[in-house]
């Protein structure tokens, strides 16, 4: 079955890579034929009349020298662009690791340590789970390149062109909350207005929305620099002070249980939000110079992710308990805390953002240049981030409703939906056990997708 394909960055690495091949090729010749004994015998040329042409092809060349033999193949060329299985890993947990994990300790809150340690635990597993059904499907059918491909080969252009608008919602929603972000990191230590760092966040994102992506792709090691950074931070602030709130040391009362159903509702999303990377893994899978090893590369870096996800909820629940806001970065950087460390936080909850919405927002960029200038449309879309940011102006709503309306669908509801189309996902995986998991999947997924969406309406 042909289907629609849209270029995708591995795409553009593999035609890069070819042109290498190429030139690669043709120039180990020509040295090679400069120090062979090569004799090439050309014919006299027979001159025409003046209508000839003045360059003329020799057909009848005679070629005596060494065989020349190509130093690579293309294949060969493109493998060693791809990623390793340890770079598969680095990229992964960049796009697993995001500002999702700030909320973990608010969702712990809400939801209590026995119900939100197994919401966590059942959103990484399944999460997992569906990311390995993406990349068996693909090793299955070569023609597919990404998710949009598996879902148009699964149920037909329509359920298509339904991702795509899920996908843009997913990205868009992810920008306002950077935008947020940025503003309430820096207004709770320096007191500026926030509706003005809003402004100052978009115009700084409209600069750096010109800049090609071989520019903008330093930008990616410097957002998981200052994601790491900042839960090192958090977990020093709380043997920094002695005394609760905001301490290890002497830790905050916590709850056990759920504080009311809404709340319990309104955390499904935070929990699942950290989880929101499918639409990267089918590109993750072809660019990987050993496929074979993508299941055992999800899970070195779910396991990573759940484990720095669970720390993080643990340590900030502990350090602030029922003050914790939806932020918990907010709770330092009000808090009585070194100087050094309130200032090292703001930086990085500065560049973060900035780090990370150039590169969330090319895909955007891509529809809109499609219709407007690129300076209308770069303008179009700063624009909009910043009246949705001034709209919504809490950070955990916006992740909540993110991780309830978008993650359980993308990252659950529809890769298990695919996985039931293709039998199981692997060749002969059609047990009726895999078939009641992923029945089951859908079941859940769907229930929390519903409900979690229902909890951020009634947290209003």
């Amino acid at each position: 079955m042909d289907i629609p394909r849209r270029r995708s960055a591995a795409e553009s690495l593999n035609n890069f890579s070819s042109s290498v091949a190429r030139s690669v090729n043709y120039l180990s010749q020509s040295f090679d034929a400069n120090h062979a004994n090569i004799h090439v015998h050309l014919p006299e040329p027979e001159y025409g009349s003046e209508v000839s042409p003045l360059i003329e092809t020799n057909s009848n060349a005679i070629y005596e020298g060494p065989e020349l033999t190509p130093v690579a193949s293309y294949e060969t060329a493109i493998l060693l662009l791809k990623s390793s299985p340890i770079q598969t890993v680095f990229n992964s947990i960049n796009v697993l690791i995001g500002l999702g994990i700030f909320s973990i300790p608010l969702a712990f809150h809400y939801s209590g340590w026995i119900c939100g340690f197994l919401i966590l635990t059942f959103s990484a597993f399944s999460t997992n789970r569906t990311a390995v059904i993406l990349g068996d499907i693909m090793s299955r059918h070569s023609q597919l390149r990404s998710y949009q491909d598996i879902g148009v080969y699964c149920y037909g252009s329509i359920v298509g062109f339904m991702i795509v608008i899920i996908f843009a919602f997913d990205l868009y929603g992810a920008g306002i909350s950077m935008v947020l972000l940025f503003s309430d990191s820096l207004n709770a230590l320096m007191g500026w207005d926030k509706t003005v760092l809003k402004s100052v966040c978009c115009f700084i994102l409209m600069v750096l929305n010109f800049m090609p992506l071989r520019i903008l792709s330093f930008l990616s090691l410097m957002g998981i620099l200052c994601t790491s950074s900042t839960c090192l931070i958090i977990i020093l602030s709380g043997f920094v002070r002695s005394e609760h709130p905001g301490s290890l040391l002497d830790y905050m009362p916590t709850n056990v249980w759920p504080v009311s159903t809404t709340g319990l509702l309104f955390s499904l999303g935070l929990f699942m939000a950290p989880w929101g990377g499918h639409a990267t893994f089918p590109e993750i899978y072809i660019d990987q110079e050993e496929p074979e090893k993508y299941g055992k590369c999800m899970s070195v870096s779910f396991g990573f992710s759940y484990a720095v996800d669970l720390l993080t909820g643990i340590v900030g629940f502990l350090m602030f308990g029922s003050t914790v806001q939806g932020e918990v970065t907010n709770n330092i950087l009000m808090g009585d805390y070194p100087k050094l460390l309130q200032h090292s936080l703001v930086l990085l909850m500065g560049l973060l953002p900035i780090s990370k919405l150039p590169l969330m927002s090319r895909p955007i960029l891509t529809i809109l240049d499609q219709y407007f200038p690129a300076i209308l449309g770069r303008m179009i879309l700063s624009g909009l981030y910043l009246g949705a940011a001034c709209v919504f102006q809490d950070f955990s709503s916006v992740v909540a409703l993110l991780g309830a309306g978008v993650c359980f669908t993308v990252c659950i509801v529809l890769p298990s939906s695919f996985a039931i189309s293709e039998g199981g996902g692997k060749q002969g995986d059609s047990s009726r056990g895999s078939f009641y998991l992923w029945w089951g999947l859908i079941v859940v997924g769907g229930a929390g997708a519903i409900l979690g969406t229902l909890g951020v309406l009634l947290r209003g």
